[in-house]
């Protein structure tokens, strides 16, 4: 168990764990411009991941939606127009803790 949980924390071909992409989604879901995010999360001035990042979770919305199964309503915060924040608005508003684990664990997937 404690071996899952280490694998857990860990995103698959990523040098940032869980943690640091859930910090990254709130701060974007704060409003914060994704450089801005990047940057305040991983401490790097190199952007060009910080795009990379987004575009995995853009193309894992399907993933989040199901595990949202459809008869919730997506939770949508204000200023944010692109599906992809009302989806983790609402992943973060069922989850109490880190996105990303929370995500893992319940889906047996990697979030991203």
């Amino acid at each position: 168990h404690t071996t899952q949980f280490v694998l857990a924390e860990h995103i698959p071909n990523r040098q940032y764990n869980a943690l640091h992409l859930s910090l990254f989604i709130l701060l974007l879901l704060a409003n914060v411009s994704v450089v801005k995010a990047y940057q305040q999360v991983t401490q790097q001035f190199e952007t060009r991941h910080a795009w990379r990042w987004l575009a995995c979770l853009k193309i894992n919305i399907t993933h989040y939606r199901l595990l949202l199964q459809s008869s919730l309503p997506l939770h949508h915060s204000s200023g944010t127009q692109h599906p992809i924040f009302a989806t983790l608005a609402s992943l973060c508003h069922i989850f109490t803790g880190s996105v990303c684990l929370e995500f893992q664990f319940n889906a047996q997937r990697a979030f991203i």
